[in-house]
């Protein structure tokens, strides 16, 4: 598993091989807005 970071050392990518990653977006404030692999997106919405 790999794992790629930003530069806040925040999570964006996480490979669990090589064909397959999962992208991962945040917000202003670090939160997590989205992730999204090959055929689903699964995103956050409004403030908890």
């Amino acid at each position: 598993m790999k794992y790629r970071y930003d530069l806040r050392d925040q999570v964006v990518e996480v490979a669990i091989n090589d064909d397959a990653p999962i992208a991962i977006a945040r917000d202003a404030l670090g939160r997590r807005v989205f992730k999204r692999n090959r055929t689903h997106t699964t995103s956050r919405g409004g403030a908890r």
